[in-house]
């Protein structure tokens, strides 16, 4: 009990540092996520919650071939998006899913 207690807490403690990142520069990159998170592609559930909590702060996730040209801007609300439907989120999360594995590469 105590050891899942603990993983809660560090990857609640890794969230914040990836949204506090996100937050200094406006966006973080997909290499960000899997710098903190490794095992993100094989977490569904965990990905769409870091997904969410990176979307509900205005944070934009770039590839990293985006990261050169992307200005460094704060966070704004406006730009949130919310998903209408499911079929939706589980195109995102493919779409997202395909990045990440590129970006390893």
């Amino acid at each position: 009990m105590v050891a899942v207690l603990d993983n809660v807490s560090r990857r609640e403690e890794l969230q914040k540092q990836l949204i506090d990142k996100g937050s200094k520069q406006g966006f973080v990159t997909y290499t960000d996520i899997l710098e903190l998170f490794p095992d993100v592609e094989s977490d569904v559930p965990l990905l769409d919650d870091l997904m969410d909590s990176l979307l509900e702060a205005g944070i934009e996730v770039i590839s990293k071939r985006d990261e050169d040209e992307a200005e460094v801007k704060p966070a704004k609300p406006e730009a949130l998006i919310a998903a209408s439907d499911d079929d939706e989120d589980d195109t995102e999360r493919d779409a997202l899913l395909q990045i990440l594995k590129k970006d390893l590469t």
